[in-house]
């Protein structure tokens, strides 16, 4: 868990925002969510304020892959992470989706950080919703229910990891 605190979302809020997201560009149904063409040419278009870049691994802090910054309307990633995902490389892949999640989740949104003693629900954990908006982007819930993991993560363009994750 982070120590920021935002709005509580239900994982079945944030299911609901990515379907609706997905029908407005008529994605609903594929199970291969082409994240990078969305980053470049969808998400301008929705936003035309939005802005990303690609960086040279040196330039992020330590352990950074990619990062969303509500202030200035713009994601940073990696450029090793961003070639990974266009090779289909799946963490780099989720890397990607997480921060589409923090924008669609967090950009108008007050963080606060949390005293690290207290008890916080997972669901106000900004972290655990843009996690739980990339799953459902990447692993549509309703088209794998009755998948395995082995063609989750092959069909979706994931990793066996989140392909697991998925499956719980």
């Amino acid at each position: 868990m982070s120590n920021l605190i935002v709005s509580p979302m239900s994982k079945a809020n944030i299911v609901k925002m990515v379907r609706e997201i997905k029908a407005i560009i008529g994605a609903n149904g594929d199970l291969f969510f082409p994240v990078t063409h969305f980053l470049e040419n969808v998400l301008p278009l929705i936003d035309d304020e939005f802005q990303y870049e690609y960086v040279d691994k040196k330039e992020m802090p330590d352990g950074t892959y990619a990062f969303y910054n509500p202030k200035t309307n713009k994601m940073t990633i990696r450029e090793d992470v961003y070639e990974g995902a266009c090779n289909g490389v799946g963490r780099d892949r989720f890397t990607i989706a997480h921060e589409i999640g923090h924008y669609f989740l967090h950009a108008d949104e007050l963080v606060v950080a949390r005293n690290k003693n207290s008890i916080y629900k997972a669901y106000t954990d900004p972290e655990w919703q843009a996690n739980k908006f990339a799953a459902e982007l990447l692993i549509p819930s309703d088209l794998t229910r009755h998948m395995s993991v082995q063609d989750i993560a092959e069909r979706c363009g994931v990793s066996l990891q989140a392909a697991m994750i998925s499956q719980k």
